[in-house]
């Protein structure tokens, strides 16, 4: 699934690999069968009319015409224009019923897609850009087209009308039949001399624009970092670049093909001059009739369409299999293991969590060093874990480890005395709230935002949690309060307004285990202010860990855990931490000035 090794994966699928990646797709279609007979059958049906249409033209030209029986060609003249209608009425509703196929077989694949992407691990989703990925599920499901059970049916159907069509021709014409099939093999020869390089050149295009679409997305997603960058001419250059890449395939693919169009129409076009002289001259000779020409013309167009049809499955069926290709690396990728079901209905975990010598690194090499080393603690239900230290000192990925965002790569964590992975995973994640440090909120009202994890909470409970998160009053100033719509990750509310909102998202949900990671940093003092008072509503009877930097918000902690480089290198209360030397004096003697005394800043405000 990486650009990389897609970038370098071949275009063309083997037949036993394309065979097993039919198989794969099977259950996609299977339940189409029977609108795929429909498909036949409407083929079928019309497939008399393909045939009477050219004999009516011929007795039209050779008796009716001659003989100026007015009666006769006003009957035949009406029988040409319903069968032509009743054909068309035929053909409208097969692509009715091959539009509901095709449409069906794309939702159950993009449903399985998207479901798929949202239990992906968090290490898969750090190595695939998010743009790259989209372009993927996209533009490769919209390319699975020749794959359809329909699209097989059609190209049987074909098959037989090619074989009718070119006995009738040889029954018409045995002369000008040889000519028409020679047509056809000059056509098929250069469709196979030119369908590898137009395949490779439309996968290069394909590959480029996804590309593209990732630079998009990553340069839209920065737009803020870009601007107070002032790099948007940087930026823009980037993306040029990138563009240029998908703008040249797609270029280098435009004229190959259309060289290849106008190749094949002059070829064509060649070939019907020179049937057309074959044809004249054995009316001149008395050895055929006009008639008889005009309908061998009408069925060897028949049998070129059916013929093309054809030729074009096998190039067609290569690029839907290299797309499924990539699909199935999506659907195949490993997901988060889910856990036991037996705990489904279980209470309300108690919080009590164990940890015995945890070790995690980012990536499976060994020779990578490890961003978490032999931590051991044990937190107490309903008590706050306070984690402090450097940036990089491991802090965030410890409390993604609770509720198994990640894995450790050694070690147990337990919670009530059973291993984390004991517990269905859906059911963890429920009783876990967060409050990140980088709020995320939909591009939906704030209503929809608070009650995202409680769909069933009523307008009551929204308000109240909204109260007890001090965000009520801003609220109901917004231009259409609750349904008010925050734009694209709350862009339209403020840093401490987003975490407010973060927070009501807790309360209202009433998980009784959270996680803050640096809930107040970043925000000024009248912000923090009122977050801090929205905690002391939030953190009272939950087993807390609370990720912070300003010391003043954990200085209430029940433990305070000092990381250093990915191990904890001290714990304690604030007051016993502060009278040791170490990092946590250092980090508060940055903040609130020297210590004198093994007293600091005053202690009472914490989250406690």
């Amino acid at each position: 699934m990486e650009p990389g090794a897609e970038r370098n994966a071949r275009a063309r699928v083997p037949w036993p690999t394309a065979w097993k990646l039919y198989r794969r797709f099977w259950p996609y279609l299977r339940h189409e069968k029977r609108r795929a007979g429909i498909v036949g059958l409407l083929l079928l049906v019309g497939l008399p009319a393909s045939i009477a249409s050219p004999f009516l033209v011929r007795l039209l030209f050779d008796d009716v015409l001659p003989r100026g029986d007015t009666r006769r060609l006003l009957l035949v003249g009406a029988a040409i224009v319903g069968i032509t209608l009743l054909s068309g009425v035929f053909s409208w509703c097969q692509s009715l019923v091959s539009i509901g196929i095709h449409t069906r077989v794309r939702f159950r694949l993009l449903r399985d897609l998207f479901h798929r992407t949202l239990r992906l691990p968090l290490r898969t989703i750090d190595r695939t850009e998010t743009g790259y990925l989209m372009s993927r599920i996209r533009d490769d499901v919209l390319a699975l087209d020749t794959l359809m059970i329909d699209s097989l049916v059609v190209a049987g159907v074909d098959l037989l009308r090619a074989v009718l069509f070119l006995a009738i021709l040889l029954f018409l014409d045995p002369g000008l039949a040889l000519s028409g099939v020679i047509l056809i093999a000059v056509i098929f020869l250069l469709v196979i001399l030119v369908s590898p390089a137009l395949r490779r050149r439309a996968e290069r295009a394909r590959e480029a624009d996804a590309l593209s679409s990732g630079a998009l997305h990553e340069s839209l997603s920065g737009l803020l970092t870009v601007r107070t960058a002032a790099q948007e001419t940087g930026e823009s250059a980037r993306f040029l670049r990138v563009a240029k890449q998908a703008i040249r395939a797609g270029v280098r693919r435009d004229v190959l093909s259309t060289l290849t169009g106008t190749i094949f129409s002059l070829t064509g076009l060649l070939g019907v001059y020179v049937i057309v002289s074959v044809g004249a001259y054995r009316i001149s000779v008395g050895s055929s009739t006009i008639g008889n020409l005009f309908a061998f013309f009408m069925f060897l167009m028949q049998l070129m369409s059916a013929a093309g049809s054809i030729f074009a499955l096998v190039p067609g069926l290569q690029k839907a299999l290299a797309s499924f290709q990539r699909v199935l690396e999506l659907l195949d990728e490993e997901t988060e293991e889910g856990g036991s079901a037996h705990n489904t209905g279980a209470p309300p975990p108690r919080g009590h969590f164990r940890f015995e010598d945890v070790c995690f690194r980012y990536e499976t090499d060994d020779a990578l060093p490890l961003a978490l080393s032999s931590i051991s603690l044990e937190v107490e239900p309903g008590t706050i874990t306070a984690l402090v230290g450097r940036s990089g000192a491991g802090k965030t990925t410890l409390v993604h480890l609770v509720p198994r965002l990640r894995e450790p790569t050694s070690g147990t964590i337990t919670l009530d005395g059973r291993p984390l992975d004991h517990y269905p995973l859906r059911w963890l994640r429920e009783k876990i709230g967060v409050v990140p440090q980088d709020v995320f909120l939909f591009d939906r009202t704030i209503r929809e935002n608070l009650s995202f994890a409680r769909p069933d909470a009523t307008a009551a409970e929204i308000e109240a949690a909204a109260r007890a998160a001090n965000a009520h009053d801003f609220v109901m100033a917004l231009p259409r309060g609750y349904d008010t719509v925050v734009g694209e990750r709350g862009v339209r509310l403020s840093g401490g307004e987003k975490q407010r909102i973060a927070i009501a998202r807790e309360l209202l949900r009433d998980p009784p285990i959270l996680i803050l990671d640096e809930a107040t940093s970043n925000l000024d003092s009248e912000s923090e202010a009122l977050i801090r008072d929205a905690l002391r509503h939030l953190l009272p009877g939950r087993t807390s860990f609370v990720i912070a930097h300003r010391l003043s918000t954990i200085m209430g902690a029940d433990r305070i855990l000092v990381l250093d480089q990915g191990k904890i290198v001290s714990s304690g209360t604030h007051r016993e931490l502060l009278a040791r030397e170490g990092i946590y004096r250092e980090l508060h003697a940055l903040q609130f000035g020297a210590v004198e005394n093994g007293e600091g800043a005053p202690d009472g405000g914490g989250p406690g």
